[in-house]
């Protein structure tokens, strides 16, 4: 059996992108209310926040996080833009 050496410095981990390698994971900090950035911790799926440095922080697609977290579409990072149609009047018949 081996047994490998876990390195305990996180402080040399750069941070993570939310555009991480074209994926579709998006970090949202549960403290900053925000998408956001992340530094990896240790081995597992456990990020920091790189504002606010809480451990406090979800990863899904970014329809995810933008639905159950209610993220505005100008906030983080840019989608498709849908088209907007104007609503129909109601239509008085003439007398």
């Amino acid at each position: 059996m081996r047994f490998f050496h876990h390195s305990s410095s996180s402080s040399s981990a750069s941070p993570i992108s939310n555009n991480i390698k074209g994926m579709g994971v998006f970090f949202f900090c549960k403290d900053c209310d925000k998408i956001v950035d992340v530094i990896p911790v240790g081995r597992k799926f456990v990020y920091k926040c790189s504002i606010c440095k809480t451990k406090n922080v979800a990863f899904g697609t970014e329809k995810s996080i933008r639905s159950y977290y209610r993220v505005p579409e100008a906030e983080g990072a840019v989608t498709e833009a849908t088209p907007k149609t104007e609503p129909e009047q109601a239509k008085t018949p003439a007398a």
